[in-house]
């Protein structure tokens, strides 16, 4: 069997070999890859400050969009209480010119009825008038007693009276 034997050349050249070896690498791959992961990381710090900004724009949209809202229902209602305060005015408004219309014919109808009841009443006055005259012309073509006289006096001014009231 043959002995191992450590030769001093040997580790020289295999140091030598592993510092050349290490040199290499350390310039042909370990650079190149640590710049890859740091590039690697920079792209994955800007995605994550990119996504902590578009989450924070998002939580103020959000916001914008709920105090928006608030408000439009603030405003909504707002007109819809305006809009019943109107109708309900309109409403008073509407049976007040309903009532005074009312009131105003009931006044004009009783005008009426009263111009007509003294166009009645005039209308009589005439009809007795003629009768009166008709009357005195039969009494004056006959000979009348005065209880006849006394008699045509007193139903002249009964049916006088009878057309007052």
């Amino acid at each position: 069997m043959e002995f191992i034997t450590i030769d001093k050349w040997t580790i020289l050249f295999t140091w030598i070999n592993l510092v050349i070896l290490y040199l290499l690498m350390k310039k042909l791959l370990f650079k190149p890859v640590k710049g890859i992961i740091d590039a690697r990381n920079k792209e994955i710090e800007t995605l994550y400050s990119d996504a902590e900004k578009t989450k924070t724009e998002a939580e103020d949209m959000k916001a914008d969009y709920t105090k928006k809202l608030s408000e439009a229902k603030i405003e909504a209602e707002g007109i819809i209480k305006d809009a019943r305060k109107r109708a309900s005015l309109d409403e008073e408004r509407i049976l007040f010119d309903a009532k005074a219309k009312a009131n105003k014919m009931v006044s004009a109808a009783e005008s009426q009825i009263e111009a007509d009841k003294k166009n009645a009443a005039l209308g009589i006055k005439d009809d007795i008038a003629d009768m009166a005259i008709e009357i005195a012309e039969k009494v004056i073509e006959k000979d009348i007693t005065e209880s006849d006289h006394h008699r045509l006096i007193d139903g002249f001014l009964t049916d006088l009276g009878d057309t007052d009231e």
